[in-house]
């Protein structure tokens, strides 16, 4: 595929996207609590601006410091597993279960 394509197909399915859920907001009526329409959305993202980076700075914040409680707790918890036979004997069976994704071959049990 030429490398122009690989850009402007995707550019092309995103506005189509966009229109289509635009057009069918209006069209059913849809109340903007449920699902706005993406004109709604630009134009709270414009009026509502610096509310809005102020939150997502905060969210940001949070989401930057659980991840780095989880990375010492992850490298922490790493480290006694491959150091201390007692832990890893006591917690690895814990450890296979919480890694453990049932498979669903039936839609009537998921």
């Amino acid at each position: 595929m030429p490398p122009l394509l690989r850009v402007i197909v995707p550019i092309i399915v995103g506005v189509v996207f966009v229109t289509g859920w635009e057009g069918l907001v209006r069209w059913l009526s849809v109340p903007r609590f449920v699902l706005p329409a993406p004109s709604m959305i630009v134009t709270a993202l414009i009026d509502d601006f610096f509310p809005l980076i102020g939150s997502a700075w905060v969210t940001l914040k949070v989401t930057l410091s659980a991840f780095f409680v989880a990375l010492v707790l992850g490298v922490v918890t790493a480290i006694f597993f491959a150091r201390s036979r007692i832990f890893e004997i006591s917690l690895f069976p814990y450890a296979v279960v919480l890694q453990v994704t049932p498979i669903c071959r039936s839609p009537r049990w998921c």
